[in-house]
């Protein structure tokens, strides 16, 4: 179980790439998606875009995660099966 960053085409729309958000404290995400602390964030997608200045800086950082916004979408999800 946990959180993951999907990345999808943006041409084709499938999901091309997955990275497990591992160590994260939900606190942290609840900040960086700026989310009520009694929102636990299982409930769908959270977009992370071009402008979201301080969510790429975390993700590429702690994960290595290279965004490419002109090729994909990206968004935090949780999957009960990760």
């Amino acid at each position: 179980m946990g959180f993951k960053i999907e990345c999808f085409s943006n041409r084709t729309e499938r999901l091309v790439d997955e990275k497990p958000i591992s160590g994260t404290p939900l606190s942290k995400l609840q900040d960086l998606f700026e989310v009520p602390r009694n929102n636990s964030m299982y409930d769908g997608g959270y977009p992370i875009e071009e402008k979201d200045v301080e969510k790429i800086r975390f993700f590429s950082y702690f994960f290595g995660i290279n965004f490419d916004f002109h090729k994909n979408s990206y968004f935090l999800i949780y999957r009960a099966d990760s």
